[in-house]
């Protein structure tokens, strides 16, 4: 879709500025934003030598530390994403991210958490057929990582859009394990979404703070 097109286009700029930001801050005297910048980089490169994702930019919160760090991709590949493989790549990303970050010394002290944790990432992969064109309405178009939640997403023409939410799961496991645990604890639950309708939003709203709040109050008991 046109919109859709636009955000891709929108997303570039926006990734240089915070990647300009971050290597020409050359007063910070402990230059935390650079050593971010590094890790995320050669994350970003393992991650399209091992899963061919294209990198549409990057960006992060980093007033006085490392709070969250953020990078979207591009997946444009023969093999259709549903939903228990966009997890599975979704798991993957993550944990490489958090690996190497978790393990850089020098970034460390830096970290507004150690460790830091899913909670503190915000992941996209946009979905695009192999020639560039878009996804058929009944594929998955963009799944994203945002507060601990993973969303995957479907549309159908300009307005309509299903969504499915889930939290994203926190056990210390190997990847692949992860993936095919959380996936069996799922049951899957799409709400349509009318991008004309006030309500919608709300409902779309609603409905991620209700999940949220579900995994806040699973981290207390």
């Amino acid at each position: 879709m046109i919109h859709n097109r636009l955000i891709y286009f929108l997303l570039i700029p926006c990734a240089l500025f915070c990647s300009k930001l971050i290597t020409d801050d050359d007063n910070n005297p402990a230059n935390y934003e650079r050593m971010a910048y590094k890790i995320t980089h050669q994350t970003i490169e393992q991650i399209r030598r091992e899963k061919q994702l294209l990198c549409m930019g990057t960006g992060g919160s980093m007033p006085h530390d490392v709070r969250k760090l953020s990078v979207s991709f591009m997946y444009r590949q023969k093999e259709e994403l549903d939903v228990r493989s966009a997890r599975e790549l979704m798991v993957y990303i993550v944990d490489l991210y958090l690996e190497n970050i978790n393990a850089d010394k020098e970034l460390r002290p830096y970290l507004h958490v150690y460790p830091f944790t899913a909670e503190n990432l915000e992941i996209t992969v946009f979905i695009e057929k192999p020639n560039g064109k878009e996804v058929d309405p009944d594929n998955l178009y963009c799944i994203s990582l945002w507060r601990n939640l993973v969303t995957y997403t479907k549309q159908q023409g300009q307005h309509i859009r299903w969504n499915m939410v889930e939290s994203f799961p926190t056990t210390e496991r190997l990847a692949h394990d992860r993936a095919l645990a959380f996936a069996a604890a799922q049951t899957e639950r799409w709400d349509r979404y009318d991008f004309r309708d006030p309500d919608h939003i709300k409902k779309m709203i609603a409905r991620d703070k209700e999940v949220l709040k579900q995994e806040e109050n699973a981290c207390v008991h």
